[in-house]
């Protein structure tokens, strides 16, 4: 039995490869957008969380969400 990903199944498939790549252009944009944000509002807790961990931008929408918000 091979587990291995067959990179050949991407390349037939352009509306996968798409796909994928619409994903982490658009996960790149809200982490980028999100450690932003907490580098603006002193939120250091969240600056190391939002770098180190990958959610694929849900914690980065929960952050944008929530602590994020513009102080007044």
């Amino acid at each position: 039995m091979n587990s291995s990903f067959d990179v050949q199944v991407l390349l037939d498939n352009p509306a996968l490869l798409a796909a994928i790549a619409g994903v982490a252009i658009l996960t790149y944009i809200l982490k980028g957008f999100a450690l932003w944000r907490a580098g603006r509002n002193n939120h250091g807790g969240w600056f190391v969380a939002l770098l180190i961990l990958n959610t694929l931008g849900v914690l980065e929408v929960i952050y944008l969400l929530t602590a994020g918000r513009k102080r007044s």
